[in-house]
């Protein structure tokens, strides 16, 4: 299964997993068979942390939540009423939660839980896609890379699986096309399956609101549908999509940004410092690195990728939000809410 629940399993959890899971009770009987023991593996995927967090603020904010529990998409009252807030920035967010403090990456805290339920524990890296099958090797999608990666028993699906993917790969041109549509591809699946929001246009209506320039007249006036939190946002997005307006964007500065490089980097090492191990142990080799003297390092192949993801990420601007204040301080904005107000 897969939920948030399973995330950090407690000692009695993990408790309760083995007697009740990891074994099989004698038919009509009410005593464990401890000689009927399953076999518990457990898959633990690995993403980027640098792409994580950006999805994780997303993931927050983009819901109405009380105590946390997601009520319904997107905030329909201003701060303050019902209990909805203002959506910080990421840099905010992040400095906040984060910044100057040591957490390991989600996955090795998982993995760290599930260690006292399970001894076959997989680390599944969603950044590699790439099949072998001896010298042979092909780009995947999501679905074949964890049949293949996280199951070991299954030789005929996988082996089926290879050979399509070397059909879509029959040449480098067909394999470059091929390997750019399946990125895509996957991309748009997540999407989704778990669409992000655009919180800016949300943030820059809060702080119109928060400036007077929403709402400012009389209360009657303000509690007209047109003038709640959503209808704004949504006319604010509309507004900026149909006069193809750029939002100015605020980034976090250089030293932010190194921590969360600094950071992401270790979680990568770490990660397959784990998967190097479990491939050394699948081919019986002597090669372990479960002592932690023994520091694992990225070759310039990995490092290399891990870097042009890292750049990726900031040329799209995954870490900046809108800076409101200076967006503001454009007539052509401070115009359209200002009669966007009146004409309600």
């Amino acid at each position: 299964g897969s939920s948030e629940y399973l995330r950090k399993p407690t000692r009695g959890e993990c408790k309760a997993w083995k007697n009740e899971i990891l074994y099989a009770n004698k038919r009509g009987s009410s005593r464990q068979d401890y000689s009927k023991k399953w076999n518990l593996q457990v898959v633990i995927t690995y993403r980027r942390l640098h792409q994580f967090l950006p999805s994780t603020w997303n993931q927050q904010y983009k819901y109405f939540r009380i105590n946390w529990r997601p009520i319904h998409l997107d905030h329909r009252h201003w701060p303050g009423i019902d209990g909805d807030i203002r959506i910080p920035s990421f840099e905010e967010w992040f400095v906040e939660t984060y910044f100057g403090q040591s957490y390991p990456h989600p996955a090795h805290e998982t993995f760290d839980a599930w260690r006292g339920c399970s001894d076959e524990i997989k680390i599944l890296n969603i950044h590699d896609l790439v099949l072998a099958n001896g010298t042979q090797k092909v780009e995947s999608d999501l679905t074949s890379n964890f049949i293949c990666k996280a199951f070991s028993d299954a030789n005929l699906t996988c082996s089926k699986l290879f050979e399509k993917a070397s059909r879509k790969n029959n040449d480098d041109t067909q394999s470059i096309r091929t390997h750019e549509r399946s990125k895509k591809a996957n991309r748009r699946r997540a999407s989704r399956e778990n669409t992000s929001v655009n919180l800016n246009y949300d943030i820059l209506a809060v702080y119109a609101y928060e400036e007077g320039f929403i709402g400012s007249e009389t209360e009657q006036k303000f509690d007209r549908k047109k003038l709640k939190r959503r209808h704004v946002t949504r006319k604010t997005q509309e507004f900026a999509e149909l006069n193809d307006l750029n939002l100015i964007m605020k980034c976090p500065n250089t030293t932010v940004l190194d921590f969360i490089y600094n950071w992401s980097l270790e979680s990568e090492e770490w990660a397959l410092s784990k998967i190097h191990q479990q491939e050394s142990l699948k081919r019986g080799s002597v090669e372990n690195y479960t002592s932690s003297n023994m520091p694992f390092s990225l070759s310039k192949d990995q490092k290399s990728n891990f870097d042009a993801d890292w750049e990726r990420l900031i040329s799209e601007e995954k870490f900046c939000s809108v800076d409101a204040t200076e967006t503001l301080k454009q007539a052509k904005w401070r115009k359209f809410f200002l009669d966007f107000n009146n004409s309600q």
